[in-house]
């Protein structure tokens, strides 16, 4: 194996905290809730580190991440930060199955990275869980990477209960920003406690907690804030014509869901709008010296994806970088990359400085938990996603420090659509903080309705998006 050069962690007060407590605390068991952006991945590393170097008797470590496309960046995370090495690739072809244990130990690494995936399918599972018996029983430190992905009633939960058995596991570190899931199934209920709040109601208790407002107030992320953006929107429903629909003057459910599809209707004025207001910002940062600042643009499906680089290069001037895979749109007859070559492409975005950086990065699913690109100052919600795991998770995406030594404020835009609003209104709440006024055409909203699911559907047989126009 290669010489790795002297671990860089320094770790933040509230990761020092943790771990101490962690190790005053040490159980088989132990939920670590801390927020978006506060460094979960070099709390759990600096964890198992701390405990192996202070004489704890820990031979292997397993990660398991919520992606594929993580694992990689899991793995250069444990080089760079504590300079540990984890083997990543899954099966190697030439061996037909995982390396054991006992071989990767013997080439120098020090566990492994795989992801709940991966585990879910052939015998991984029991392979894998098999082989840790045999080789390292009773020393083997488990990480559960946000573990809400997690849930013992489905096929992620009931692999890592097959894998990862008392009698192999020394410890198991879960770690969530937000250990709560949109079923109604409890996060592996074997392994994390829960009380209840009231009849047949019940909360999970983690073991430790970092929110948001202990991470604005030490300074582990940069302010941030929110913009709403109204308008007035035109579609056909059926033989219906509707006009001058507006998120305030809906009857009904379906008339909002129609009002926000038509909003994030990429050739309409309320993108347009959103586009300029990014844009903006972007010019007048880049004359304060900070020429590599960048917008997310998160979208509802890899066609829109496509459309919204057409729409920002004719409004703008500038490229923007499209990152989808497959699995973001399964029915798309499109080609697009494989989760792999998208990160690769994340990973050079998020390395680009200058000038001459992308401005603009768009994306469906791909940007979700665990991306790290520090240099993102904006996002445009264009799209109608609109559930609490998903909307705290792409909020995550902004929450970097950049710059590292003055940390800039941050900001989304959303519609002011209802759900969004009390969304955004929850977060804000949490920090004592408060939404933006009007300026410049965006527009403050009001009213609250209960969010709906992550999957809401774009594309309605009967709906047609016709215009959208801004609201001053």
């Amino acid at each position: 194996m290669e010489a790795f050069m002297a671990a860089k962690f320094v770790p933040r007060d509230w990761q020092d905290r943790f771990v101490r407590d962690y190790q005053t605390n040490l159980k088989k068991n132990f939920l670590l809730e801390a927020c978006t952006s506060a460094g979960k991945t070099g709390g759990a590393l600096y964890a198992y580190d701390f405990l192996r170097k202070g004489g704890l008797d820990l031979r292997f470590l397993v990660a398991v991440v919520p992606g594929d496309h993580l694992k990689r960046q899991y793995s250069t995370d444990a080089r760079d930060l504590f300079s540990m090495d984890l083997y990543y690739s899954g099966t190697d072809q030439r061996l037909n199955r995982p390396p054991t244990p006992n071989e990767l130990l013997n080439q120098g690494y020090h566990g492994m990275v795989v992801s709940y995936q991966w585990l879910t399918k052939s015998d991984n599972a029991q392979t894998l869980s098999l082989a840790l018996k045999r080789d390292v029983a009773g020393k083997v430190f488990i990480i559960l990477d946000e573990v809400h992905h997690v849930s013992d009633q489905l096929a992620f939960g009931q692999a890592c209960e097959a894998a990862f058995p008392d009698e192999v596991v020394a410890h198991r570190l879960m770690t969530s920003g937000t250990p709560f899931r949109s079923d109604n199934n409890r996060i592996l209920g074997n392994w994390i406690n829960y009380a209840s709040v009231e009849e047949n109601v019940y909360e999970c208790l983690p073991d430790f907690r970092y929110v948001l407002a202990d991470a604005l107030r030490e300074g582990t992320i940069p302010p941030f804030s929110f913009v709403t953006l109204a308008g007035e929107f035109t579609y056909r429903r059926g033989e219906a014509h509707y006009d001058g629909q507006t998120f305030t003057n809906a009857q009904n459910e379906k008339q909002l869901t129609d009002a926000l599809n038509t909003a994030i209707f990429v050739e309409g004025d309320w993108v347009k709008t959103a586009i300029e207001w990014a844009h903006g910002r972007m010019k007048r940062d880049r004359q304060k010296g900070l020429p590599e600042c960048a917008t997310y643009v998160r979208v509802p499906t890899i066609q829109a994806a496509r459309q919204m680089k057409e729409r920002i290069l004719r409004l703008t001037g500038e490229n923007a970088l499209v990152v989808v895979s497959k699995d973001d749109d399964p029915n798309s007859s499109s080609s697009s990359l494989s989760q792999q070559d998208s990160s690769k492409l994340i990973e050079q975005f998020a390395s680009e400085t200058g000038p001459t950086a992308y401005s603009w990065i768009i994306g469906v699913a791909m940007l979700g938990e665990g991306v790290s690109i520090n240099r993102l100052k904006y996002r445009i919600h264009a799209t109608n996603v609109r559930a609490p795991l998903s909307f705290m998770q792409d909020l995550g995406r902004l929450l970097r420090q950049f710059p590292k030594d003055d940390p800039e404020p941050v900001e989304t835009l959303i519609p002011a659509h209802p759900d969004l609003i009390e969304l955004a209104l929850e977060v804000m709440n949490e920090v004592s903080h408060v939404i933006r006024e009007k300026e410049e055409g965006v527009n403050s909203g009001s009213d609250a309705n209960e969010a709906q699911g992550e999957n809401a559907s774009t594309a309605i047989s009967s709906f047609e998006p016709l215009a959208s126009l801004e609201e001053s």
